[in-house]
Order: structure tokens, then C-alpha cells, then sequence
């Protein structure tokens, strides 16, 4: 019997009947498509029904029916006697919840791991997700502990630590795929598993919230597939979907300045020289203010200060860096700058982007738009995207525009009338982790 920790947490199996739930996964995995039909009825109907009704509505001949009922019969969800099947209502309740799994639209969700929950002896829940016992809703607290938004998720996920690493191969295994989900026959191991053995894997890392099994129809059978659940694959799906394409012409873009370090180049320009480097009097008045800021000029933004001879001699990226430092320390969107930082790690590699496709992937929280979460609007759980309104992206602008620019970080153009940028090598070695 498995157990798993993380920090406080202990989920084990054996606090309730398991192995029970194990043998009647499995004999789920068997069923052919026309088997979970003719259960699906089975379930839906009173618990007492007559053979011969039961045909009728399935449009099926009594002899293959009669099959499928004593491998139920075995399984012990029904008895079946003269002609009546008596169905056992505590095993139809559990293959309720389990049925839905063959479900063309199912999705394993928040929804569906609350009812794996209830599974469990509701005493047992506190010990294994370590909440407090006086908890007023014992999923709600594991939400927001665990789930409550991408970044806690992915720290549990990362900090969880199996006693067998079967369970993180498999996850993993999942995680490489295209579409974050892979067929429980093309799962393989150094060491063969028994069909109990996988399956009790398969349990733990469900009541984990990790991964879920699912069923898709393949002709007559079902493929088994492991997914993340709903929630948590929907967010996998949008972060990769949404990676910005890079912009192939990069010959015809319209560059904002020609230098990577432009900003600085200009501002070192205009202390050496006491001219204008560009045309733009809203332009050298931002020069101007840098200086101020750094106090390499005086309140007048002309006359020099000692520390100008000693900025000049410095490296660039020095300078560069000292610039980011003073920005950031005295502006009010801090916060913001950090968030939209935190985007351009996602596409630091990407070359030119255009600045609509960025911010369609952005997650983070800026202006008023709030962070990421695990919400429920009725029944449906997601993690709520953000959507950021005309005023929101203008602030995303300024900050690469502004800061981020200023700082050599990112070079700004325009391509085909649309806004474009690219992260520079500095802005890179700045952003890497």
C-alpha cells in the first residue's frame, strides 16, 4: 500500500476500503462499449427491473444481454433471478459517479474530484490534506491550499514527494505529451505491473489531484487516458496555445531606435555633447528627466554634475542596469513592471512579436485586473483568465515602452501598422532564470 508527503500531507490508501475501489476500476477498464450501455441503463432505471424490459429499450436480443448481466451478477452491482434484476443501491451509487468517466463531454473536474472525495470517510480528509479538522468546508479549504491559483498549484506539484518514482514518471510522462494526456497502455517501466499495482498508482495520484482517468470511445472499446484534471489542463492548453508566433519579415519592421541600448546611447549623448539626439521634444525631455533622476545633471537638466564623468566611463549594461534600478525604486507601477517581467520570460526566445499577441497570453495581474484563480460560477470550476481592457494594455505598453526599453531590455518597432518588440540579448540574460 502506497502513501505519498508533502510537508504535512499524507495521503493513505488504506484509511479506506481501496482495494474494493481498485478491483471495481478495473473491472470498468474491461467493459466493452455495448457492456457500459447496457450498464448505463442499468443505472438509470428503479432497482428492480425485468430482463425483458431491459431489452426492449437497449433494442437488444435476451442473449446479449444475459452475458453482459452475469458478469455484473459476478461483480456483485445486481442479482439476477427470473427474469428480474435487483440491483445493490450502496454499488449503484458508487458506479454512478464512476460511469460518468465514458461520458462523451466529460471532464475531470473540481466537480468530479469533490465526489472522489466523498469516497472517503469525511474524518479521514483533515489528516490527508492537512486542514483543520473545524473547517466549515473541507474542499473549499483544499482549493484554496492547493489549487487556489496556478502559481500554489504548480509549487504542490513540484514539492509533492511519492515513496515510489513510478508516480512521478507517470506524471511527467503525461506532461510531455502534445496535448497533456496519454494512453494508460503506452505508459512504460523498467519493472512490469501487475494490473492492481498500476491502478493503485493511478488512485493515489487521483486523490492527489495530480491526473484522472478518462474513457474515449475507439469503435467498440474505450482508450484509458490519463489527463491533468480539467481545470489545471485547460490553463496547460491556453499557456501553449498562446505563445506568441515571431514575425518573419523582421527585415520590414520599423525600428524605434536602431541601438538595443538606444535610450542609454541618447541620454550619454547628451551629457557629452549638450545636443538633441532626436527631434522629439517629448523624447529628449525623457532623457532629460533620467538624468535629473540619476543626478548626473542639475535641476535645469543641462549643467553637469561630478558623477556624469564616472557614469560615462562605466560598461553600458552597467549603466544599463543602474537605470532599471532607479526606475523601478521610484515607480509607482512596480508591481506591474515585475508582472509584465514575468510574461517576457514566456517569449524571451521568440524574436519580433507583435504587442496584441503578448498581452492574449499575459496572466499576470496588472492595473485592476486581478490575479489568476480557481473560481466556480454555478457548477463549472476554471482557473478565470485575465482580460485586459483598453486601459490595462495601455499600461502594459508604457512599461515596455517606458522601463523596460528605457533599459535596453526590449527594442520597440512597428510592422505592418501593428505595434511589434523583441526581447534584446540583454534583456534575456536579465529575464532567464
Amino acid at each position: 500500500m502506497l502513501k505519498s508527503y508533502i510537508k504535512k500531507i499524507k495521503v493513505t490508501l488504506s484509511d479506506y476500503n481501496y482495494t474494493r475501489d481498485i478491483r471495481n476500476r478495473l473491472f470498468l477498464a474491461e467493459l466493452s462499449v455495448f457492456e457500459v450501455a447496457v450498464l448505463e441503463e442499468i443505472l438509470n432505471s428503479s432497482l428492480k427491473i425485468r430482463v425483458d424490459d431491459l431489452c426492449k429499450i437497449l433494442g437488444q436480443k435476451e442473449d446479449k444481454i444475459l452475458p453482459v448481466l452475469d458478469r455484473l451478477h459476478h461483480n456483485k452491482l445486481l442479482i439476477h433471478h427470473e427474469g428480474v434484476i435487483t440491483v445493490n443501491k450502496e454499488l449503484r451509487k458508487y458506479y454512478e459517479f464512476q460511469i460518468s468517466r465514458f461520458d462523451e463531454d466529460f471532464e475531470p473536474n473540481m466537480g468530479f474530484f469533490q465526489g472522489l472525495l466523498k469516497q472517503v470517510p469525511i474524518h479521514v480528509l483533515p489528516v490527508w490534506y492537512a486542514i483543520p479538522r473545524t473547517s466549515n468546508d473541507i474542499f473549499q479549504s483544499i482549493i484554496e491550499k492547493y489549487l487556489y491559483t496556478p502559481k500554489i498549484y504548480r509549487r504542490y506539484v513540484n514539492d509533492v514527494t511519492f515513496d515510489h518514482p513510478i508516480l512521478q514518471q507517470i506524471l511527467q510522462n503525461m506532461l510531455q505529451t502534445t496535448d497533456f494526456r496519454i494512453e494508460v497502455k503506452n505508459l512504460s517501466f523498467e519493472q512490469p505491473l501487475s494490473d492492481e499495482e498500476l491502478e493503485e498508482y493511478l488512485l493515489l495520484l487521483e486523490f492527489h489531484c495530480i491526473c484522472c482517468i478518462s474513457y474515449e470511445r475507439d469503435g467498440n472499446t474505450w482508450k484509458r487516458l490519463i489527463t491533468p484534471f480539467h481545470e489545471w489542463r485547460e490553463y496547460l492548453l491556453f499557456i501553449r496555445n498562446t505563445v506568441p508566433c515571431s514575425i518573419p519579415e523582421i527585415e520590414t519592421i520599423q525600428h524605434f531606435h536602431p541601438h538595443p541600448f538606444g535610450f542609454i546611447r541618447d541620454m550619454n549623448e547628451l551629457l557629452e555633447r549638450a545636443t538633441h539626439p532626436s527631434p522629439s521634444i517629448e523624447y529628449v525631455s525623457r532623457l532629460k528627466k533620467r538624468l535629473q533622476e540619476l543626478k548626473l545633471t542639475g535641476e535645469d537638466g543641462c549643467s553637469l554634475r561630478e558623477e556624469a564623468q564616472k557614469w560615462l566611463s562605466r560598461p553600458i549594461q552597467d549603466q544599463a542596469i543602474e537605470l532599471y534600478r532607479n526606475i523601478t525604486c521610484q515607480n509607482p507601477n512596480d508591481r506591474c513592471i515585475r508582472a509584465v517581467e514575468k510574461s517576457l520570460r514566456r517569449i524571451v526566445n521568440r524574436g519580433w512579436i507583435y504587442f496584441d499577441d503578448f498581452v492574449k497570453g499575459m496572466t499576470v495581474s496588472v492595473g485592476e485586473q486581478e490575479e489568476v484563480s480557481l473560481k466556480c460560477t454555478g457548477r463549472k470550476w476554471c482557473y478565470a483568465l485575465p482580460e485586459y481592457n483598453e486601459e490595462g494594455k495601455e499600461l502594459i505598453y508604457e512599461i515596455l515602452a517606458g522601463p523596460l526599453f528605457e533599459a535596453g531590455m526590449v527594442s520597440l518597432g512597428e510592422h505592418q501598422e501593428r505595434p511589434c518588440f523583441t526581447v534584446t540579448p540583454f534583456g534575456r540574460m536579465n529575464l532567464e532564470p
